[in-house]
């Protein structure tokens, strides 16, 4: 009998630690939402993933009606991490003049000295000095910016270039491709140029973390010379203007180059109105024993708030542009060619500037005899998806 009621106490006992488990257990999914079930958990990362993911296409195409089309290419930029986007703010860097006198005026030639004024990027007026030795070297500075040309080899150079920009008509003489295909010099690669030209700027106090370049172009003595030649017998340059020879010792790279923010291009140019601007671009030409050109409109100095930032996507820029341009009405369509994602330095007050994720809009319309399209920028703010007719780009 004793043993009996001994089993029944011991079933007992098991029945409710049994029942007790399954209520703790029942109790953690009910108050713990990360220990549920398998297919609770996966679907919840995943909503979770869909939601928080950013990410824009590279090409954006469609037909709204006869007078208005895309067909654009999306630029971002590289390695921005969208989830972690922040606010901020930046002042302009004004270039130490002492440092650019020292690196490109050599000792003992005698410099053409002038001053004149300039305009800041804020409409203020500079002073702006030059200094000016015909057969050595050409400097500019001022606040703002700082240009350095080697002469006479950058004047030989640039005429030798003949690339179409982003403007329609076209230059039958384009040889872009010539020194953008070229093969590396021989013991001096892209890359050991672009860290050889940035070693030279971090001399001048300008920091190498926050600079891409876009575009590169390989200037081999043979090709510049084939171009000359074939710009002489076009007619476009004559013999007394053309370089008599190339050497080895000229050859180099030419570097188009930008600014970045948390991985997006802050835009360089002085308004939406001259982008892109014949010289807005950053760029320089590095050599084997030094820059033959050195061009740095406007450089920024950015501090990061705690505001994260959140971009719409595309699909709401582009609807932007339809609701806003679409129902123009032209007898050929209205394309939109390109949108660039980019920091737009926005006055806050004197001196200091908010950095805003903008989307540059690049709209195309066909202008006269041989099709020719002449171009439009249209602001649009990445945040906000509204355009910004702040920037006054009437």
């Amino acid at each position: 009998m004793k043993i009996n009621n001994c089993k029944k106490v011991i079933k007992t006992i098991a029945f409710y630690t049994v029942v007790i488990i399954c209520i703790a257990i029942l109790w953690k999914q009910a108050h713990l939402p990360y220990e549920r079930t398998k297919y609770q958990s996966v679907a919840e990362n995943t909503t979770e993933r869909e939601q928080s993911s950013v990410s824009f296409p590279e090409e954006y195409k469609k037909t709204v009606n006869d007078s208005f089309v895309f067909d654009a290419k999306i630029i971002t930029g590289e390695n921005i991490d969208y989830e972690n986007l922040y606010a901020s703010t930046a002042s302009i860097v004004y270039p130490d003049a002492d440092k650019w006198k020292t690196m490109f005026l050599k000792d003992n030639l005698n410099y053409e000295e002038s001053c004149f004024e300039t305009e800041s990027r804020n409409g203020d007026r500079l002073n702006a000095e030059v200094y000016d030795n015909e057969s050595e070297g050409f400097l500019r500075l001022d606040a703002e910016q700082g240009l350095y040309w080697k002469e006479p080899l950058m004047r030989y150079l640039v005429q030798v270039l003949h690339m179409n920009g982003e403007y329609g008509a076209k230059d039958p003489m384009d040889n872009e491709r010539v020194f953008r295909d070229a093969d590396d010099l021989t013991g001096f690669s892209r890359e050991e140029a672009w860290e050889n030209a940035c070693e030279q700027m971090s001399m001048l106090g300008i920091e190498k973390s926050s600079l891409q370049y876009d575009e590169s172009y390989c200037m081999h003595a043979e090709d510049l010379k084939e171009q000359t030649q074939i710009l002489q017998k076009d007619g476009s340059l004559s013999a007394q203007d053309a370089k008599e020879s190339w050497s080895k010792d000229e050859e180099g790279y030419l570097f188009y180059f930008s600014q970045t923010l948390q991985g997006i291009e802050i835009f360089r140019y002085e308004n939406i109105r001259d982008y892109p601007g014949m010289y807005g671009d950053m760029q320089v030409y590095v050599m084997k024993d030094g820059l033959g050109e050195l061009q740095i409109p406007v450089l920024y100095s950015c501090k990061l708030e705690k505001k994260k930032l959140s971009l719409v996507s595309f699909d709401k820029i582009a609807e932007v542009l339809e609701k806003n341009y679409g129902s123009v009405i032209t007898e050929e369509p209205i394309t939109v060619r390109k949108c660039q994602l980019v920091m737009y330095p926005l006055q806050k007050k004197n001196g200091v500037y908010d950095m805003v994720p903008v989307w540059i809009c690049q709209i195309g319309k066909y202008q006269g005899e041989g099709r020719n399209e002449s171009y439009n920028y249209i602001p649009i703010n990445a945040v906000t998806g509204e355009e910004m007719v702040e920037l006054e780009v009437e």
